[in-house]
């Protein structure tokens, strides 16, 4: 077993060896803005297929054990809770990294938004011959206004969203790293009862939305501001004629959240079918010897694929 360790570890070592150091670390501000640090992969991409050994290494950040451990502890912690959450543990490792950022980029974007249709209007309104009050330096101050509102969106979302997408990665590998500790403390009698398959089925499928559930956070934060910000300006403009297409607006709310419990039930419905093809397929394999010795293999090909079909007929 140790020989087995030291060959996989001495392998790994050679893999690492052989890959570059990630630029990513050594990057300038600007560079990590603009995303210039990547131009190098991309060259290599577009003169041949991009191999195994020139991906970069990952970032410290992304080791598997830190993150293993420093989620380890926080769950020890939040276990002792009376009800305890993976919400409240993912804030508590991450949330100063991401949530001031979201927050504050939702308070740029809702005051871009809400200077856009002020500048527009105006600007429309230089052009009008109807209003001669605006003159020309205004017009000018207006366009340039349209043009600032825009760099938020422009220069510092797509940063942004690279940023919480690490945070996700991080967050899936170290969920991932506290699910495998689990595996390796479960006895042999209670994986029988398809825990295994649960566990497989968590790792390949649930875990997997970490990666990218952070990028809403920022919908979640700016929808409401915009809401409240915008909806009062049209009611400065427009009177109470706006809370007729603010309530449009939120009538659609309902609506959503409707759709997306329905949702939630179907891939409830789905994990199920699926643990339970997992659960087969595991005891299929555990005893292929007695099904090959007995040729069964048709017959239990037919439970399988009744089995994926259940799924399939939930999903449909």
């Amino acid at each position: 077993m140790n020989l087995n360790n030291r060959t996989w570890e001495e392998r790994d070592e050679k893999e690492f060896s052989e890959r570059e150091p990630n630029p990513y670390l050594t990057a300038n501000f600007i560079s990590k803005w603009s995303f210039w640090w990547t131009l190098k992969l991309f060259r290599k991409g577009y003169k041949r297929p991009l191999k195994d050994e020139d991906i970069y290494l990952h970032k410290p950040s992304f080791d598997a054990v830190l993150l293993t451990e420093k989620f380890a502890q926080l769950w020890d912690d939040e276990s002792k809770r009376k009800h305890p959450s993976i919400i409240r543990l993912i804030i508590k490792a991450f949330g100063l990294y991401f949530l001031p950022l979201c927050i504050g980029f939702a308070i740029l974007e809702t005051i871009a938004k809400a200077i856009q249709p002020y500048c527009l209007g105006n600007l429309i309104s230089y052009f009008s011959q109807k209003d001669n009050s605006i003159t020309k330096t205004q017009a000018y101050m207006y366009a340039t206004g349209i043009v600032i509102s825009l760099f938020p969106s422009v220069l510092i979302f797509h940063p942004l969203m690279f940023y919480v997408l690490e945070i996700g990665l991080r967050v899936r590998v170290g969920l991932s790293g506290l699910i495998y500790r689990k595996i390796l403390k479960v006895s042999k009698s209670s994986s029988s009862d398809g825990l295994s398959a649960k566990i497989i089925n968590v790792l390949s499928n649930d875990v997997s939305k970490f990666d990218y559930v952070f990028s809403f956070v920022h919908d979640a934060l700016v929808g409401p501001m915009q809401v409240i910000v915008l909806g009062y300006l049209a009611y400065l403009e427009m009177g109470y004629a706006s809370f007729v297409g603010i309530g449009l607006l939120l009538f659609f709310i309902p609506i959503e959240a409707w759709g997306a419990k329905k949702a939630g039930n179907f891939h409830q419905k789905t994990s199920k079918r699926t643990d339970f093809r997992v659960k087969l397929m595991n005891e299929i394999i555990l005893g292929i010897q007695i099904i090959k010795m007995y040729a069964w293999e048709k017959t239990f090909a037919k439970i399988l694929k009744v089995s994926s079909l259940f799924q399939v007929f939930l999903i449909y």
